[in-house]
């Protein structure tokens, strides 16, 4: 299947998603997308910047209102395109602070993307859906690798108090 199918099929379940919990709201969590190997706060390499892109087209159906990054070039990098498209400015949040964080994207109640790191995106995650985590067909990795930068987790809390959380893929492949 094209890369292109494969979007628009994750972009219509975001769309469907949405669709059926009107008055919901999700938060999007992403490991920031590929980046160089070199430095300390490396920039994204043009697959990382193809990735970003693409995250951006992927959660339009999403309808985002905020996106919060930490302030390293490649989250900063990743980030962007998204708050672009929806026309909003980015928040920074602290690495240190994601008990805050939560608290913060809980009160606020709005459709929102975090971009974190590969040693902080499953806290974040479990902080805000605990251990109500849906594997469906794809497997909740325990670590994120180093060289991973395609999962997307979704945690939407709905009206009623239920956390539906889940764990998709973006069909991105630059290797």
């Amino acid at each position: 299947m094209s890369i292109k199918k494969k979007g628009l099929i994750f972009a219509i379940a975001i769309s469907v998603c949405f669709q059926t919990l009107a008055d919901s709201y999700s938060i999007y969590i992403v490991r920031h997308a590929e980046k160089q190997l070199e430095g300390n706060n490396p920039k994204l390499t043009p697959c990382g910047h193809e990735r970003a892109k693409q995250l951006a087209k992927l959660l339009t159906p999403a309808n985002i209102t905020q996106v919060y990054s930490t302030t390293y070039r490649r989250t900063l990098s990743t980030a962007q395109p998204t708050a672009k498209k929806a026309g909003i400015a980015l928040k920074h949040y602290s690495l240190r602070c994601q008990n805050q964080l939560v608290r913060v994207l809980k009160q606020e109640k709005k459709n929102t993307l975090v971009v974190g790191h590969s040693n902080t995106v499953l806290e974040l995650l479990t902080l805000l859906a605990g251990s109500t985590m849906t594997q469906g067909k794809t497997k909740v990795p325990n670590t994120i690798d180093e060289k991973e930068f395609h999962h997307l987790f979704q945690v939407t809390f709905t009206d009623n108090g239920d956390v539906i959380s889940h764990h998709r893929h973006q069909p991105l492949s630059c290797h």
